[in-house]
């Protein structure tokens, strides 16, 4: 690596050397610590409660996320305020009115068989730590009382 710098331009070589010392923000990083380790612990979770039917376990991810950020109340009785002001976040949806968040949560509704790993890390990566917490909390308290 160091022999590839040395055949750059000393200009780009600059530019580059003022991002290897620059650390990312505390909070950015326990951002993505908290990412990382919610995505693992719920698949972890899920693939040992759907072990026999694997192929399906983003499916119930994205129905239980959406349960959570719905307040567990069915997505045909519309959309709570937290589950549109999560999904505000995302940068597409962030100066959006109501009916445009509506039509898109009711597209991702439609859209949530097709592609759920991305789904679901999507909504998962719009969450904060704290909610991310509560989010596993919810999948296992979830699981536990359905297995009782």
């Amino acid at each position: 690596m160091h022999n590839l710098m040395k055949t750059l331009p000393n200009e780009v070589q600059i530019i580059i050397g003022g991002y290897i010392g620059t650390c990312q923000p505390k909070k950015l990083c326990d951002d993505i610590k908290s990412f990382c380790k919610t995505n693992e612990e719920a698949v972890n979770l899920y693939m040992e409660i759907w072990k026999h039917r694997p192929s399906e376990i983003y499916d119930w991810l994205v129905n239980d996320i959406i349960r959570f950020l719905n307040r567990d109340v069915p997505t045909m009785y519309g959309y709570q305020d937290y589950y549109k002001n999560i999904m505000k976040r995302h940068f597409n949806l962030k100066n959006k009115d109501e009916q445009s968040v509506n039509n898109i949560l009711g597209q991702i509704d439609a859209m949530q068989l097709s592609d759920g790993n991305s789904l679901f890390k999507i909504s998962l990566g719009l969450l904060n730590p704290q909610e991310r917490t509560e989010l596993m909390h919810f999948f296992n308290t979830y699981q536990l009382s359905n297995t009782e």
